[in-house]
């Protein structure tokens, strides 16, 4: 198994002939559309808003709301898009000698590179004007995502430890732009358990690169040797008890969800989401996170089964 071509054998091949609908095909390719589902962490406010800031029999009160939501998901996806674009430019010539990632655009000479520059910094300065329109909170995080993406693009992504917690923050800046795109307020614990749920997902995905250098000999970014297995696993178990302790937190001392602490009844699936994850993550490290739980059949019903359980509390305790 190789994850590795020489500069030789990248340099005899041929480059694909490119067209106008090739070219615009290859740039939504290059923009990962795919990833955009990272962004639903945008509605989590408005789902956990319900009854204090919308119900469900009065439509009036809850179509703004989700509307806003979903500008503000649209914003974030855009500017994600351009930090994908920047970052695969600045890696544009490793990801040439990769089995897999010679294969993206850039790499493949489909998307030429001063056009992807041109969209990865255009396209986040749209979309930062936008958000400002939305809401100045609003536009002001999601500038703040935007300099820790180019940072990480350019700096953090080099740096041990600091390159997971840079992924973590990402997460926890797109649930506070949440709250703020509908102006409802949140409570503290939910950033945290974002938090700490997104580093153990970053952790193990920086764990899935080291047993690829392990088992297979594959040649690792940088950063990845400076980590050891041992480390990984303090790590992600730090993350996945911390994720668990901050989610109980919040569920008993958030003023919007019910007092009798019922949304407790959502735990066992957020603890077996975290175990699933770890799980295959382990026996699949080739394939990123994200794929695996767009993929794994118990990972999707465990979600809906928490989000059904979630919005039954929540509907019971609200009355709609």
């Amino acid at each position: 198994m190789t994850a590795l071509q020489s500069p030789e054998a990248v340099a005899h091949e041929e480059r694909p002939s490119v067209s106008i609908p090739g070219i615009f095909l290859a740039l939504i390719q290059a923009m990962r559309p795919a990833q955009w589902q990272k962004n639903g962490l945008l509605f989590a406010a408005f789902i956990f808003s319900n009854g204090t800031a919308w119900q469900l029999r009065n439509p009036d009160s809850w179509i703004p709301l989700i509307a806003s939501s979903a500008v503000g998901f649209a914003l974030f996806s855009l500017a994600a898009s351009g930090a994908y674009l920047l970052n695969d430019v600045v890696d544009v010539e490793r990801d040439r000698m990769h089995s897999r990632k010679r294969f993206r655009p850039i790499a493949s000479g489909r998307l030429p590179v001063r056009l992807a520059v041109v969209c990865g910094i255009g396209i986040p300065t749209s979309a930062v004007i936008a958000g400002f329109l939305l809401d100045p909170r609003f536009g002001g995080v999601l500038s703040l995502y935007v300099a820790l993406t180019l940072a990480y693009s350019f700096v953090l992504k080099q740096v041990a430890i600091i390159d997971a917690i840079a992924v973590a923050l990402g997460f926890t800046l797109r649930a506070i732009a949440g709250g703020f795109a509908i102006d409802v307020p949140i409570s503290e614990w939910l950033y945290v358990v974002t938090t700490f749920g997104a580093l153990y997902l970053a952790t193990l995905r920086r764990r899935q690169e080291w047993l690829l250098v392990r088992d297979f000999g594959l040649a690792p970014r940088a950063v990845i040797g400076e980590y050891s297995g041992e480390f990984l696993e303090q790590m992600a178990g730090l993350a996945m008890t911390s994720s668990v302790i901050s989610y109980v937190m919040y569920l008993t001392t958030a003023k919007n969800l019910p007092a009798d602490h019922s949304m407790l009844v959502t735990l066992p699936f957020v603890i077996y989401g975290l175990l699933r994850i770890r799980f295959v993550a382990d026996r699949q490290p080739e394939r990123n996170i994200d794929e695996m739980l767009l993929r794994d059949r118990l990972s999707l019903l465990n979600v809906v089964l928490f989000g059904t359980g979630a919005l039954i509390v929540l509907l019971l305790h609200n009355g709609g």
